[in-house]
């Protein structure tokens, strides 16, 4: 997939960072310093990309070179301020074992409440933890945790960084770096860089344009992954990640098939990038007339401008994809009734397509493309399921006209 790259003005606040090496200073707060003996061997960083938080899971190889030692490790966290939120979650395993992880300070009282007054976020906190290293000993450190994403007023982008310039702490070169960024319930058509055109009293008023941009630029990609590795180096660049928001604000059905797994058959199925689920209806006949409601209105300046999106086309993975017997199993939607609004044209339009019978993805493809805050899907008629009287999709997909 072809990305196009722009330059986003960054907020300066540390975020994500490797463990370096601590150590107790006055006043019970931690400082990072050189470490003469411990070698950081390799790291292996993956960081799982989900629509509204990441994850990230970080593998350290580390050996000792000198006598033993403890060593405390930080790693740096902030409060929630107004453009994101520190860590969550946070574990540390050691040798595969989980250990005891502290918070220590590092700003006096005085220091946060000027940050707080001022509604910014800094580095306030290392969550600390202590491991103890014998002569010549070899040691696997994990570390764990869960983010959301960070973002601006405009809500223009989602924003990911992974620090790995403090990786350098260690003594020596690290001998190798991997890094993959897995996107999860995230489709690659909701990274592709798009615009959204706003109005106000039917007038046009302003254009946005939102961006995919990742540095380094030097990745591989394979199967929704894109991959970084380094040799041999002490970093002093980081990893940052920029996926524009969400084109999905809600998604909603008139009926969903009951279960006692929640949510098992919910129609936030259909964005989740997973043909193995689905969405149910849950009518007394096939769902004639049930309708889906999918909601895809940019907003901007707190909500007090809302726009259309420009739309090539829309894609569907009709029926339960799951495997071919759960796909005969049910019903299958036939024909629907394609109905959207557009802000640009102020008024509702009405098309009628027909879906084929297969789990394939299919495309709705429109004469034009059409600019559309949302639309709904109403079933019309289905292709009968040879056990169950249940009609299943299983994913939606918008592509905007690429910017």
């Amino acid at each position: 997939m072809k990305y196009l790259v722009s330059i986003l003005i960054l907020i300066s606040t540390i975020v994500l960072a490797d463990s370096a090496p601590m150590i107790p200073v006055q006043g019970s707060s931690v400082k990072p310093i050189n470490n003469n003996d411990i070698m950081m061997e390799s790291e292996v960083v993956n960081v799982y990309m989900y629509r509204k938080y990441y994850e990230v899971v970080v593998k350290y190889n580390f050996i000792n070179t000198g006598k033993a030692q403890k060593v405390i490790m930080g790693f740096p966290n902030i409060d929630d301020w107004i453009h994101g939120v520190g860590i969550k979650n946070y574990t540390v395993l050691d040798n595969n074992k989980k250990i005891k992880t502290i918070r220590k300070e590092t700003l006096s009282t005085k220091e946060i409440e000027k940050i707080k007054s001022q509604g910014y976020g800094e580095l306030k906190y290392f969550e600390t933890s202590e491991h103890f290293f014998k002569k010549g000993e070899k040691r696997l450190i994990v570390n764990k945790y869960k983010q959301d994403y960070m973002y601006d007023y405009n809500n223009t982008y989602r924003k990911a960084i992974y620090i790995l310039k403090t990786g350098s702490f260690w003594k020596g070169k690290i001998k190798n770096i991997k890094v993959n960024i897995h996107f999860m319930d995230l489709s690659l058509s909701e990274l592709y860089n798009r615009s959204s055109y706003f109005y106000e009293n039917k007038k046009f008023v302003e254009k946005l344009d939102y961006k995919f941009d990742i540095s380094p630029k030097n990745y591989t990609e394979k199967n929704n992954v894109l991959s970084y590795e380094f040799k041999n180096l002490e970093p002093d660049f980081n990893i940052e990640i920029s996926i524009p928001p969400l084109m999905f604000e809600n998604i909603e059905a008139d009926s969903t098939l009951k279960s006692k797994k929640i949510n098992k058959y919910s129609a936030k199925n259909l964005i989740d990038n997973n043909p193995k689920t689905a969405w149910v209806e849950g009518s007394h006949d096939f769902g004639k007339d049930v309708k889906l409601y999918l909601t895809l209105s940019p907003t901007t300046h707190g909500g007090k401008l809302e726009g259309d999106y420009l739309i090539d086309k829309v894609a569907i993975i009709n029926g339960y994809a799951k495997s071919k017997k759960i796909f005969k199993a049910n019903n299958r939607v036939k024909k629907i009734k394609f109905q959207y609004w557009s802000m640009k044209e102020d008024k509702e339009f009405d098309l009628f397509f027909t879906l084929k019978d297969t789990s394939k993805m299919q495309y709705i493809k429109f004469k034009k493309p059409i600019y559309a805050s949302n639309f709904r899907i109403s079933i019309l008629s289905v292709y009968k399921g040879e056990k169950y009287n249940d009609t299943c999709i299983s994913e939606i997909k918008v592509f905007p006209v690429k910017d």
